[in-house]
């Protein structure tokens, strides 16, 4: 991506996401894509062992929302809209050019050796400079997906996404042992598979082709395919553009946009959605990674991930328990005291401060009967003037306040 190779890098996350040989990637087509139900899928027309592709199964490809540099529909849905003007009704091809089979998957294995070139120090690290090919990112693939985890996915769902030939009574019987590969996918998008998270929704829109905004954005960056797939009559398509939609929009102020502050030039500032900012905006409202409607539960997910969805859910709920608790403990003893003191005369037991605040009480009300009193016999406020505290004294064990009226001071 630094390097501004988005096609190095398209290639790279189909090929380590389908746990394919370069030259079964180099031969894809907008027609080997179909939609899932929160994934997209690819399915070869053939293979090295299947030349006739009678048992090539579909292999679902997952979004990857915290990791966009390595989130094939990110990469894909950025690729195909540079890419638009490259489509017409004679070819439909992602990665060729000229329409030579095996031109892409060359090309690209010169540009990886040239990228890798530049980084060789880095590249010794983890393995031999001089062994490394794009069919490691096959291996890779297989490699990650089966010790990633304790919890690895079903070996033979491996064998069925890398096309290895179990034997043909296995092949035919786990064609279709789809939640496997589901589970296989979510591993090889880079989704943790010991987290909760690994159970997190793709970036999808709340609305579908009945909002203009949508159906305005996907003719802006992939109008040429919708056409060419309109001209075949072929449906389908339009759920994966979709897909691909939403992952860029969603990764495009945390992702793209950085790239592009960095390096103006980028490939990246050649996305067509970012000529239109004002619908950019609408857009980003609709992208969410909650269930809707259009994608109401994840699929793929292993036993243990659910087990901690819930444990997760219980943890939450005993931490706000427990946070209300500690903030209601004052609440509670200064209630009970309350109560206390409201109750305890009713229940024959006189404490000091019920005694204090009825003499309070009391000595209020002797005040105000006093006022009251003064009033009627024509003496104006103005003329009783409560006294300073220093002016409150005790005599004989009795409180003598002193008050001032007609211009003499009275104790009373």
């Amino acid at each position: 991506v630094a390097a501004g190779n988005i096609f190095a890098w398209t290639f790279t996350v189909c090929q380590w996401n389908c746990m394919g040989r370069s030259a079964s990637i180099d031969p894809l087509g907008i027609h080997n894509f179909t939609i899932g139900d929160d994934s997209f899928k690819i399915t070869y027309d053939d293979s090295k062992t299947d030349s006739a592709g009678d048992h090539v199964s579909p292999k679902n490809l997952y979004s990857n929302p915290f990791k966009p540099h390595i989130c094939p529909a990110t990469a894909l849905g950025i690729w195909l809209s540079l890419r638009n003007e490259a489509f017409t009704k004679d070819r439909d091809s992602i990665f060729l050019d000229n329409g030579t089979l095996g031109s892409a998957a060359h090309r690209y294995c010169q540009q990886l050796v040239e990228l890798l070139a530049g980084h060789h120090d880095e590249v010794r690290q983890y393995c031999r400079a001089e062994r490394v090919k794009s069919h490691g990112l096959r291996k890779g693939s297989a490699t990650h997906a089966t010790s990633g985890t304790t919890v690895p996915p079903p070996l033979p769902s491996v064998a069925r996404r890398g096309e290895w030939s179990q034997g043909t009574i296995f092949d035919i019987y786990f064609l279709f042992a789809e939640p496997g590969d589901q589970y296989l996918g979510r591993c090889l998008a880079g989704l943790p598979p010991n987290a909760v998270d690994f159970a997190v929704l793709p970036p999808h829109f709340i609305y579908g082709m009945e909002n203009d905004d949508v159906k305005q954005a996907l003719q802006i960056c992939f109008g040429c395919i919708i056409d060419l797939y309109e001209e075949r009559q072929s449906g389908g398509i339009i759920g994966v553009l979709l897909y691909f939609l939403a992952s860029v929009v969603y990764h495009m102020d945390t992702f793209v946009k950085p790239v592009i502050e960095k390096q103006p030039n980028h490939p990246f500032s050649a996305i067509p959605l970012l000529q239109y900012p004002g619908l950019l905006q609408r857009l980003q409202k609709f992208v969410t990674l909650d269930r809707t409607d259009n994608m109401p539960q994840a699929t793929g997910i292993p036993p243990h991930i659910d087990h901690s969805q819930k444990l997760s859910e219980i943890l939450l709920k005993v931490t706000q328990i427990t946070s209300m608790m500690m903030h209601q403990t004052e609440e509670i003893k200064a209630s009970v005291v309350q109560a206390i003191e409201e109750h305890d005369i009713r229940g024959g037991v006189i404490t000091i401060d019920f005694l204090n605040n009825r003499l309070k009480e009391h000595h209020k009300q002797l005040e105000q009967v006093l006022c009251d009193q003064l009033q009627q016999g024509g003496i104006t406020n103005d003329q009783v003037t409560r006294p300073l505290p220093e002016q409150e004294h005790q005599q004989d064990g009795i409180d003598h306040t002193l008050y001032c009226y007609d211009g003499k001071f009275w104790q009373v």
